[in-house]
C-alpha cells in the first residue's frame, strides 16, 4: 500500500469469479431459485434446482447456494472443505455461516479481508 507503483497482483479466474459472491450470496436478498441456469462451469450442466433435488434440500439455503456456486459454476467442488481448512489454519471459527461469511467478506466494500476489492479499485 506504501508503494502501489512497485504492486503488480496477479488474478486467477476463481479470486475474480468471488466478486460474484457480492450480488449471489447476500443473506438477506434470498437464495431462491432465481439463478437457476445462469453462471454454469463450461460443459456443466447441473442447474441450482437439479442440485438442491440431488442433495434432498427441500429449500435453497445460504450454504446450498454457496456449493452449487463453487461446484458447478467455479470447478471448485471442494471449495467449502478448502475453505474451511484456510479458516482453521487462520484460528477462526470453522462452522458452515462463518464459511458464508467469509467468502461474503471477501467482496464486502471496506470490510476487513476484502483485499481484492482494495487492488482492482
Amino acid at each position: 500500500r506504501e508503494y502501489p507503483q512497485r504492486v503488480f497482483l496477479l488474478l486467477g479466474s476463481r479470486d475474480v469469479n468471488k466478486l460474484r459472491f457480492a450480488a449471489e450470496i447476500e443473506t438477506d436478498s434470498g437464495c431462491g431459485q432465481e439463478i437457476d441456469d445462469v453462471y454454469l462451469a463450461q460443459g456443466a450442466d447441473v442447474t441450482f434446482s437439479d442440485f438442491l433435488r440431488r442433495q434432498n434440500h427441500a429449500a435453497p439455503t445460504v450454504i446450498s447456494r454457496v456449493r452449487w456456486i463453487l461446484a458447478h459454476t467455479m470447478d471448485c467442488p471442494n471449495g467449502i472443505e478448502a475453505r474451511a481448512v484456510e479458516l482453521r489454519t487462520l484460528g477462526r471459527p470453522v462452522t458452515e455461516e462463518e464459511i458464508v461469511l467469509s467468502y461474503s467478506e471477501l467482496v464486502q466494500p471496506g470490510g476487513e479481508n476484502a483485499w481484492l476489492l482494495a487492488y482492482i479499485k
